[in-house]
């Protein structure tokens, strides 16, 4: 027999299980937005994720993917055309915040990898 704690963890994940990956990125944004060390200018919503950099040479968006969240570096207006990919393994919120992270200070996409990824996808 389950605990009361269990049953309510228990509980806890089959609610997120059952939200929509919409809803999912919603409360991520809005966690995103709140922390004060991150300006809310420069994070910038997209279908799948978010776009962290942006410049006359390349684009970094984090996407997410089916187990893990992406950083992808492509050239501006060119969705279908990817340079780099690096996965952070995690669907979670803290994973998020690493591949955020890794984004946001990453200085030179074109040439070099970000901070924390996991696995470099191509």
């Amino acid at each position: 027999m389950r605990s009361t704690s269990q049953r309510d963890a228990h509980a806890d994940t089959i609610r997120l299980a059952m939200r929509s990956s919409g809803e999912v990125l919603d409360e991520l944004e809005s966690a995103l937005h709140r922390d004060p060390d991150i300006d809310p200018g420069r994070i910038v919503r997209i279908d799948n994720g978010f776009r962290l950099q942006e410049t006359d040479d390349y684009v970094v968006e984090a996407w997410k993917m089916l187990y893990n969240w992406r950083l992808v570096v492509m050239r501006p207006h060119q969705q279908i055309d990817t340079i780099h990919g690096y996965c952070y393994f995690g669907t979670d919120l803290e994973t998020l915040a690493r591949a955020v992270a890794g984004g946001l200070q990453w200085e030179d996409p074109l040439h070099s990898a970000p901070e924390g990824f996991d696995k470099q996808a191509f």
